[in-house]
């Protein structure tokens, strides 16, 4: 099992698939993707669920975001 661990708890394997699509995504188009690209690409059907993983991700210090803009998820570290 790939557990990613970041001065903390371990990362639960949904939330690391989150965080890499994320970076593959930015990587490919130098820009993040929304809530709604990331839920199609994951197969999550409701954007609170990506929101809850967002959210979750952003407690563990590996990604931020500017609230009411879209297409601001940045991964830290």
């Amino acid at each position: 099992m790939n557990i990613a661990r970041h001065d903390g708890p371990v990362v639960p394997p949904r939330q690391q698939e989150v965080l890499h699509f994320i970076r593959a995504y930015i990587a490919s188009r130098s820009y993040p993707p929304t809530v709604r690209e990331i839920g199609a690409h994951l197969g999550i059907a409701s954007t609170n669920g990506v929101h809850d993983h967002l959210i979750a991700l952003r407690r563990r210090g590996l990604l931020t975001w500017e609230r009411g803009k879209s297409r601001t998820l940045r991964v830290i570290g």
